[in-house]
């Protein structure tokens, strides 16, 4: 079984961590190698860093729960976390017209009977995994929602430079800038309180998968790795915490994020999605 480093472990040799020009399917379980043009990615780049390294199926199909749950695990998730998690990928059922709309495949069993999705699954539109107001992906009615934007992965990475690290307020404060920039951009932006409790989800399993000290701060060549290469920040330093983040810590946490990311001003900032 692939085991990725912690804090109390060796680190993986650079063999174990760096690109290989090896077919896909014969490249080692942990092993960063970029996607090949077949390969389908999601709008996540955790998910799409799970697939670079191997952790699910590296061509972004057929993958199970199972799989997707024990990769978790992999990079520090708890059990129950893992599996919330999971299941909030695998109960996402678009109707026929949308799935159509965006040319994906709904959940289905393989040929071994075991039920499985294709990460374009996720990539349908604003409620199905993909949401408006992502960090580094832009909004579905501006184009692409899929493939990381360059001048947002550089505008979020490079925010508040006098910082040495990225703590979860920056990022809390950087999602707050977000809102207000598509708010302006997106005539039709689909952003309220369910988006941004997904947000702020997305939020907190970033900075307790990767964040360090009671700041939860990421060092920005762990964000550059996740963000630009969609890669684990392995080469970088980081490591697996040795005690996997439980709900009870991602609850106080989330609960943190969504008061401080709040990005409504007014309820009539909410009123578009009842109209």
């Amino acid at each position: 079984m692939q085991r990725f480093p912690t804090s109390s472990n060796a680190p993986l040799t650079q063999a174990q961590s760096s690109q290989s020009s090896q077919p896909q399917d014969s490249i080692p379980i942990g092993t960063f190698s970029p996607p090949i043009p077949t390969d389908l990615r999601s709008t996540c780049p955790i998910l799409n860093a799970l697939s670079n390294h191997g952790l699910v199926p590296r061509s972004g199909r057929d993958v199970s729960a199972a799989q997707l749950h024990h990769a978790l695990r992999q990079i520090g998730v708890s059990p129950e976390l893992a599996y919330l998690a999971t299941l909030g990928n695998f109960v996402t059922s678009p109707p026929a017209g949308v799935l159509k709309a965006g040319n994906a495949q709904a959940a289905h069993k393989d040929d071994k009977g075991v039920m499985v999705i294709d990460y374009s699954l996720l990539n349908v539109g604003p409620g199905y995994v993909e949401h408006d107001v992502s960090l580094t992906r832009g909004d579905r009615l501006l184009g692409d929602p899929v493939n990381a934007d360059p001048a947002l992965v550089k505008q979020f990475v490079g925010f508040r430079p006098e910082n040495e690290g990225f703590a979860l307020t920056d990022t809390t404060a950087f999602r707050k800038r977000r809102y207000h920039q598509q708010v302006e951009a997106n005539k039709g932006l689909r952003f309220g309180m369910l988006e941004h409790a997904v947000v702020c989800a997305e939020t907190t399993g970033l900075h307790n998968v990767f964040g360090k000290g009671w700041r939860y701060e990421i060092p920005r060549s762990y964000l550059k790795a996740l963000f630009e290469d969609e890669r684990l920040p392995i080469e970088e330093g980081w490591r697996v915490r040795t005690i996997p983040f439980t709900i009870v810590e991602a609850w106080f946490v989330w609960v943190f994020v969504w008061v401080a990311a709040w990005p409504f001003r007014t309820w009539k900032s909410l009123q578009h999605l009842f109209s």
